[in-house]
């Protein structure tokens, strides 16, 4: 019995570890992807992949997989997996999207949260700095993201922030970002510290007025650039081919366009 039993522990224990090893594989892709290591439209070649990771290709197949459900990764038969790449209308509706939560996340923050929140949104609005300073374009947006995720988080609803970060992620998906110009990206940043004093001052109102104020118009450069690149735009010819999990259907999109 005793053998028995330490048996059972050490194969519970081998199955966490793959557990943790295939979560690790999938987290290293996503990464991969939202930092654009990995470009949007891209064909990802498992082979290569696993070779640069240094594991074995079926833990990253399945790892694969999993990132096509949410619609990070595509997979189309015969062809293999591709980064999704959002074109300028689905971008442009993310954006809108975008908006909406945002608004009412902040006409929703709770004080008791803020002390808490104000480091890593100073941080963030921070790294924005740097990365105008920097005319990094990718970074611009991700910093940019992350303040605005941590303002959001001010109304203590983890549902909406999640699906408000998932959108952010998403639009990372736009192959083309181009940078703000660099006075457009320095009048960002002062509205960043705008909203951060009034947030410090329990200002909850001129906060959101300074937030809409910041927001009006922000409708970034990449959402209505070029469009998808040549390498996948040849092999995903339907909407419902681009399809991403965030309870939007491409049908749906096309038909309120009306095509």
């Amino acid at each position: 019995m005793g053998k028995a039993t330490s048996v059972r522990k050490q194969n519970s224990k081998a199955g966490n570890n793959g557990q943790e090893s295939n979560q690790a594989i999938h987290e290293q892709i996503l990464r991969a992807i939202l930092n654009h290591s990995i470009w949007p439209g891209e064909k990802i070649d498992p082979q290569k992949l696993a070779l640069q990771m240094g594991v074995s290709q079926t833990p990253l197949r399945e790892a694969l997989s999993k990132l096509v459900l949410p619609g990070y990764v595509v997979h189309l038969p015969n062809k293999g997996y591709y980064v999704t790449e959002v074109d300028g209308r689905l971008a442009a509706d993310l954006y809108d999207l975008r908006l909406l939560l945002e608004v009412w996340c902040v006409e929703h923050i709770k004080r008791e949260l803020i002390a808490e929140a104000l480091p890593v949104i100073e941080k963030a609005a921070l790294g924005f700095r740097e990365a105008v300073e920097n005319n990094h374009s990718l970074e611009i947006f991700l910093e940019n993201s992350r303040f605005h995720v941590a303002v959001a988080s001010l109304c203590g609803n983890k549902v909406l922030v999640s699906l408000l970060s998932q959108i952010f992620e998403f639009l990372t998906l736009r192959r083309i970002m181009s940078a703000p110009r660099y006075q457009e990206g320095v009048r960002r940043s002062k509205e960043h510290q705008t909203i951060i004093r009034s947030l410090k001052q329990h200002k909850l109102i001129e906060t959101r007025k300074h937030l809409v104020n910041h927001l009006k118009g922000l409708k970034p450069v990449f959402v209505d650039s070029p469009g998808s690149s040549e390498t996948i735009k040849g092999v995903l010819k339907q909407d419902s081919q681009r399809s991403i999990s965030l309870g939007i259907n491409p049908q749906s999109l096309a038909a309120s366009r009306g095509r």
